[in-house]
């Protein structure tokens, strides 16, 4: 296609008939043959921007992707063989441009870029059922809680709910420098947040914080 990369990290989706390397151009999302390098189909983004960080999910048939500089939230039905793909829905209000999205069973859990605030988002129909102001950011989520870490430096401890999203608790990162914009990390019950010249670790298994 002649087109620049995007910023996001590749998925592949494995079929009993080919494997599909599926990622972003810098106005595309691509499907590609794994095998001989063969493009498959395209999605053509509806804007002139060229970031697409968030790396695509795929889930029994579906592929759902989250972009600010594009179509915004789409779920994209992939054909059995892998071939081609139907949209099924696309909500140009969910822009996540850099921070990701959660998908938990019938909803999706993510941020948007121009309105600074969080959506819940019905994986089925594409509607945006709830919405929590507390800034746009990045999100993981571990052992059924959600962790927003937004661009004003606010960390926050959501629980969902299905069509809600809950706030249990927040706090301010003080330490660090520059911008908010890392993903944060948890592995062995210990959260690390890196804000520019400092990594912050947290202790989220129980009991105090470190």
């Amino acid at each position: 296609m002649g087109q620049h990369t995007a910023y996001c990290s590749p998925i592949l989706i494995r079929l009993p008939e080919r494997n599909i390397l599926v990622t972003f151009t810098a106005h595309a999302l691509l499907g590609i043959d794994a095998k001989d390098g063969a493009l498959l189909w395209s999605h053509t983004q509806d804007s002139e921007g060229d970031v697409h960080v968030n790396t695509p999910w795929f889930e029994n048939g579906f592929i759902y992707y989250i972009t600010g500089d594009g179509n915004g939230s789409v779920k994209l039905k992939l054909s059995d063989d892998g071939t081609g793909i139907t949209e099924v829905w696309r909500n140009k209000a969910c822009d996540n441009t850099m921070g990701g999205f959660i998908k938990l069973g019938d909803y999706i859990y993510t941020a948007s870029y121009e309105k600074r605030h969080w959506y819940v988002q019905d994986a089925t129909t594409g509607l945006n059922v709830d919405s929590v102001k507390f800034d746009k950011g990045a999100t993981i989520f571990a052992d059924g809680r959600l962790y927003l870490y937004n661009e004003r430096g606010h960390l926050g401890l959501f629980k969902p709910n299905g069509p809600t999203m809950e706030l249990v608790s927040s706090f301010k990162i003080t330490r660090g420098t520059k911008a908010h914009f890392a993903h944060p990390v948890i592995c062995d019950g210990i959260l690390y947040v890196r804000h520019g010249n400092s990594l912050l670790a947290y202790n989220i298994k129980g009991g105090e914080n470190n």
